[in-house]
């Protein structure tokens, strides 16, 4: 009984010994603790454009000139048929109303600007001479500069005059915009009448001038948009319409300076 009990006692440890060496090795160590993983990172939608595209404007304004120089030619008849010519220089102030209009490019060509403005008043001319200050006639110079006063007391003579401009914008804060740029600016003007030389007999006067200028041009822009698209998402064919205002100075050749104000309508495709 003895030696069973001894066999019994050996067989199991065998057993527990085989058991054990079988058994994985991963099975025996503790286990890795589990990898921790990041959470996926946020994927931000695009962000709408600032500029949509092409950006036009109307605009209607004034131009108030404080000093502008001019040249003029005038032409006088004698009651006799003698002609008579000369030729000078003239300094004024002035005012016109305009109208015109612009565009603002897309893109890489977003920040350049150009428009056209259409002139509607002038220099106030009438007042000045039309002859040289120095220069002897045998006319009355002061019956001469009465008439043309009294005939143009109610217009300037000045035609209508286009005067084209480029900008590029410099800065920009939301809606404000500092452009600078160039502006020419050339008009046309006659006054043409009557007078009488020497108070006796009527004569004829033909006064030709021309203003012209090429100028720097600053302008302050601001725009206020309401949107067109009717409440849909912003996409690259989204409409903005609204309200733009301006305010400026030009300065330029033959001592023209300009102060300028403007509103009108605004598109951005």
């Amino acid at each position: 009984m003895g030696f069973c009990r001894n066999c019994r006692r050996g067989l199991i440890g065998v057993a527990l010994c085989t058991s054990l060496a079988d058994m994985p090795a991963s099975s025996q160590t503790n286990p890795a603790p589990e990898s921790t993983q990041r959470p996926p990172r946020e994927v931000k939608p695009p962000r709408t454009p600032s500029e949509q595209g092409f950006q036009t404007a109307l605009l209607f304004g004034v131009n108030i000139l404080p000093h502008a120089t001019y040249g003029y030619n005038t032409r006088i008849i004698l009651p006799g048929g003698q002609q008579l010519q000369y030729a000078g220089t003239q300094s004024a102030p002035g005012v016109t109303v305009f109208a015109g209009g612009s565009v603002t490019f897309p893109g890489v060509l977003r920040r350049v600007t150009i428009g056209i403005h259409l002139n509607a008043g002038g220099l106030s001319s009438a007042t000045r001479p039309v002859i040289p200050k120095d220069t002897p006639t045998p006319f009355s110079k002061q019956n001469l500069q009465n008439a043309v006063q009294r005939q143009y007391v109610s217009g300037t003579g000045w035609h209508a005059g286009f005067s084209p401009y480029v900008e590029h914008e410099i800065w920009r804060l939301s809606e404000m915009r500092l452009r600078v740029g160039y502006q020419y600016w050339r008009q046309t003007g006659a006054h043409q009448g009557t007078f009488s030389p020497n108070q006796i007999g009527v004569g004829g006067y033909d006064v030709k001038m021309k203003h012209s200028s090429h100028m720097i041009r600053v302008s302050l822009n601001h725009s206020l948009y309401f949107n067109d698209s009717n409440g849909t998402t912003f996409q690259h064919s989204v409409r903005k319409s609204g309200l733009i205002r301006q305010m400026g100075v030009t300065a330029g050749t033959h001592k023209t300076f300009t102060v300028f104000f403007a509103i009108g309508p605004i598109w951005e495709f």
